[in-house]
C-alpha cells in the first residue's frame, strides 16, 4: 500500500475541482467486498458527506465539531443510534418517522446517567435527596468496589488457568 502522504499528494494533484475543495464525491465502491475508513481525518473547513448508499452498516463517533454538525433525511433500515452528545447550544430533532419505538431523554436536575455493568446503555437514576446523598454515594462506591474486586478476581482466575495451559 502507499504511504498516506503519497496517496494525499496525489489526491490533491488530480482531485481538486475548479473552486480548490478535494472533491471524492461519485465514487462508486459497490463491487468492493471490503469496508471503507476514512477514520482520523483533519479538515481545516468543512467536510460534506452525503448521499451514501451503505449496504450494512455506517459508523460515525467521536467527532469534535467547531460549528454545526447536520445530520438530516437518513433512511435506516434497522436502528439509528445517537447517544453521548455533548451541545454547546441548540440539538433539534424534529420530523422522525419511526416504525418502532422512538426514546429520547432529557435529565431532570436531580437526575443522571447509571452505566450497567458490561452493557451498551445506561438507565436514568435520581440522586436521592441531600440528607442521604452522602449515603447513597457512599453505597454506590462500595458497589463499584465490589464489582471490581469480583472482576479482579475473574481476571485472575483467566490468568492462572492461562499460564497453567502454557
Amino acid at each position: 500500500m502507499k504511504s498516506k502522504k503519497k496517496i494525499k499528494k496525489w489526491l490533491l494533484k488530480n482531485a481538486v475541482n475548479e473552486n480548490g475543495d478535494l472533491d471524492l464525491s461519485h465514487l462508486d465502491f459497490s463491487d468492493f467486498e471490503g469496508d471503507i475508513y476514512i477514520d482520523y481525518m483533519k479538515v481545516k473547513n468543512s467536510l460534506h458527506q452525503g448521499k451514501q448508499i451503505v449496504g450494512k452498516d455506517l459508523w460515525q463517533g467521536n467527532q469534535q465539531v467547531k460549528k454545526d454538525l447536520c445530520q438530516f433525511c437518513q433512511k435506516v433500515g434497522e436502528d439509528l443510534w445517537q447517544y453521548g452528545q455533548e451541545v454547546g447550544k441548540d440539538l433539534y430533532q424534529h420530523s422522525q418517522d419511526v416504525k418502532g419505538s422512538l426514546y429520547g431523554y432529557r435529565l431532570n436536575d436531580d437526575e443522571y446517567w447509571k452505566v450497567e455493568k458490561f452493557m451498551p446503555y445506561a438507565s436514568r437514576e435520581t440522586i436521592p435527596n441531600n440528607e442521604n446523598a452522602v449515603d447513597y454515594l457512599q453505597s454506590s462506591l462500595n458497589e463499584i468496589y465490589t464489582q471490581l474486586d469480583d472482576l479482579e478476581t475473574k481476571m485472575d482466575d483467566i490468568i492462572y488457568k492461562i499460564n497453567k495451559d502454557l
